[in-house]
């Protein structure tokens, strides 16, 4: 999770961003996004060493994806579910509309 920054300029694209799906939304001193939100070139990577002897030597060595300052949000994840392949869509409606149906039936025989 990622808070929302204090530049204004880039406060302001984030709360562009969320109000995409939430229209009166407006960010509060606790207000955080996602990472899934990011693409992967708006983070730096950083090697970081552990130094605890009771873990390996090959795995001593970790990495840390930070945020880098100015990055904007642009993964949209509502809109990439809307994008989804057709049939992923039917599928997933079918078994709604089966679910609605049967539950429309439980309540007219019931």
């Amino acid at each position: 999770m990622h808070v929302f920054p204090k530049k204004e300029s880039v406060r302001r694209q984030w709360t562009n961003f969320v109000r995409r799906h939430r229209f009166y939304f407006s960010p509060s001193a606790h207000s955080a996004l996602c990472s899934v939100h990011f693409e992967s070139s708006c983070y730096t990577r950083l090697s970081m060493a552990v130094l605890q002897p009771d873990i390996p030597a090959n795995e001593r060595i970790t990495e840390k994806r930070i945020l880098e300052r100015g990055a904007v949000p642009t993964i949209d994840v509502a809109f990439a579910e809307q994008s989804k392949s057709k049939s992923d869509r039917d599928i997933r409606m079918g078994r709604k509309v089966r679910q609605i149906v049967a539950v429309h039936l439980l309540s007219i025989y019931s």
